[in-house]
């Protein structure tokens, strides 16, 4: 394994933790920690932990592989729209509120 290797393995488990604190979140509320944790971490703070580390590794791939991936507003834009677009069809399917 070379070090861009590497690189991409730790981006795709960093983006793995989100996804799964993401879930807890979901599942046990934003406000909410692990019973066990005597720091009393909120789901919240480690989202932003993770959220952090993402982009972390994001800029570290993207130095390393000059890659010219920057901040596009217009694709943001076209992702939200997108997201409300799904959203609108799911609620009709499920009959969601």
């Amino acid at each position: 394994m070379n070090y861009k290797d590497y690189l991409l393995t730790k981006l795709a488990e960093e983006c793995v933790e989100l996804a799964q604190i993401t879930s807890k979140m979901n599942v046990f509320g934003v406000n909410s920690y692990d019973p066990a944790d005597e720091t009393k971490t909120t789901n919240e703070q480690h989202m932003n932990i993770e959220f952090n580390d993402v982009l972390a590794v994001m800029e570290m791939v993207k130095e390393l592989l000059l890659l010219d991936v920057d901040r596009d507003e217009s694709l943001i834009e076209a992702k939200k729209n997108k997201i409300d677009k799904m959203w609108n069809i799911a609620k009709r399917v499920n009959n969601h509120e």
